[in-house]
């Protein structure tokens, strides 16, 4: 059964959702699928329209009549627990709140790779590279051109050693990137 009947706020309920997931195709599709049905539209057209199988069709339909709106944007996909337990991104964030020389290193700005040995003898979670980039990103940490380092990268002067507030700005640069804190200070 394709036919669907909305009330007019159900209807611009699913508009209002619709423009929201705007950046998300397979949930507008949903949305669009569920409005087709409403407007008598069989369940061959609406595939065709949508370039999908009559299968998803009547799936979408059967999910928007079981549990409304929210079965149509679904669950997230956990995927595996994180590694990264919390005491590691504790270590992390006192880790970044000094510069690498701080630590022994020559380098005055963190790179991902010279984090990630650091932090491979400092603690027994093994993450990868690319896994750390993401709990960086998910503290806060956001990637920059190389253009954009400051322009003391390599000779900073003594003064700029002492002043800055690694709280707030601690860089890590890569090949042809750096990631530094979002500036919001986390006291």
């Amino acid at each position: 059964m394709t036919q669907i009947n909305l009330t007019e706020a159900q209807r611009r309920r699913l508009y209002r959702w619709r423009k929201t997931y705007a950046h998300k195709p397979a949930i507008t599709r949903r949305m669009n699928a569920v409005l087709m049905a409403n407007r008598h539209m069989t369940a061959r057209d609406i595939a065709t329209e949508l370039a999908v199988t009559e299968r998803a069709v009547f799936k979408w339909l059967r999910q928007y009549r079981e549990g409304g709106i929210h079965r149509l944007v679904g669950t997230p996909h956990p995927g595996a627990p994180s590694r990264a337990t919390p005491a590691y991104k504790e270590l992390l964030q006192i880790i970044l709140d000094e510069p690498p020389y701080q630590f022994g290193y020559t380098r005055l700005y963190w790179s991902v790779p010279l984090l990630h040995d650091y932090m491979c003898t400092q603690s027994d979670v093994q993450l990868s590279t690319k896994t750390l980039r993401r709990l960086l990103r998910s503290m806060g940490y956001i990637y920059g051109s190389v253009w954009d380092l400051p322009e003391d990268y390599d000779n900073p002067p003594p003064e700029h050693i002492a002043t800055h507030r690694w709280h707030q700005h601690a860089l890590i640069c890569e090949d042809y990137a750096w990631v530094r804190a979002c500036v919001r200070v986390r006291e």
